[in-house]
């Protein structure tokens, strides 16, 4: 899977958290830079992508405000692989 997005202003680092359902329970996949413009994502946990799955997305902007890390909104992506 690959994704891209813009960059958000202010952003210390990105986090990409994946589930194969919706209201399910989201794991963290990958952790990024602030400079992260886009991902490939090959793996859930230790299994390869099954093609037959759908895989529900979530991008979350790290943003720091004083001594504090704030998240961004973020919005479900589903994915159909």
């Amino acid at each position: 899977i690959k994704l891209k997005w813009g960059k958000v202003t202010g952003a210390s680092g990105y986090t990409i958290y994946m589930s194969t359902s919706r209201d399910g329970k989201y794991k963290k996949v990958k952790s990024l830079g602030k400079n992260a413009k886009g991902v490939t994502l090959k793996k859930y946990g230790k299994s390869r992508l099954n093609k037959s799955k759908t895989y529900y997305i979530k991008v979350v902007a790290k943003i720091k405000v004083g001594k504090k890390t704030i998240t961004n909104d973020t919005q479900v992506i589903n994915y159909n692989y």
